[in-house]
């Protein structure tokens, strides 16, 4: 026998309330002002609303599967630029096996992670992101093809902004892709800065790629936990 309409709305309705209820479980995390950040080595600044860091928050804590939409993020780069594929070492590898393949299920995880650290920082330990950010420009000196192209870490950028705003509520999704946006405009530029300066002092000696993204991992996975025991 088929569902009734009012079936239909019920379910709809359960939906919806189980969605806003773990919107307000999120919400009992946040603080209530908003952020400022300042970088001495840069002088850039950040400066985001009660508003912006809630949308930024809640967005990101509403996506259930966030390997998920990493892996949607990192597609999307990934399939628009070849130059892009070669710097992560992926040129070689057919779009219909990049999922099965161990060097793209790394940078997923990796990218996941950082945007986790990006969001949940901001109410635990908002001062952390600076030095993250530059530790990850520092790090990514010694990896052999990466070149700060500014387009490449613009197509990076809107990825990341326009998929995590694209899974939102329409009313919304607008606002949460102008938050992320000034969100990620300033940690990437603080990357692409650290990177600059590391670049002019980096010594003549080549250090091996595997060595330096299992350390860069490493380092974002204790800031992870650093966050969590924190919150």
């Amino acid at each position: 026998m088929p569902a009734t309409p009012n079936f239909h709305r019920r379910c709809s309705t359960v939906a919806n309330r189980a969605a806003q209820r773990t919107l307000r479980f999120c919400s009992t995390c946040l603080g209530n002002t908003g952020i400022y950040l300042y970088s001495e080595k840069s002088g850039r600044t950040l400066n985001l609303s009660v508003y912006d860091k809630r949308l930024i928050e809640e967005s990101w804590c509403a996506l259930r599967d966030k390997d998920e939409v990493a892996k949607q993020i990192f597609i999307r780069v990934l399939t628009s630029n070849e130059k892009i594929r070669t710097i992560f070492d992926l040129h070689t590898c057919p779009d219909d096996k990049l999922e099965e393949n161990s060097a793209f299920q790394r940078h997923v995880k990796s990218l996941s992670l950082f945007l986790s650290i990006c969001a949940d920082s901001l109410s635990v330990s908002p001062d952390r992101l600076v030095s993250i950010a530059r530790s990850i420009g520092e790090k990514h000196v010694n990896f052999r093809w990466v070149s700060f192209d500014a387009e490449y870490w613009l197509l990076m950028k809107c990825a990341m902004v326009e998929v995590i705003s694209s899974k939102q509520r329409p009313k919304i999704s607008h606002l949460v892709n102008a938050a992320w946006n000034s969100l990620l405009s300033f940690v990437i530029f603080e990357i692409k800065h650290s990177f600059l300066e590391a670049q002019k002092s980096k010594n003549t000696k080549s250090e091996d790629d595997h060595n330096t993204k299992l350390v860069l991992w490493q380092n974002l996975e204790s800031e992870w936990e650093l966050l969590r025991e924190k919150n």
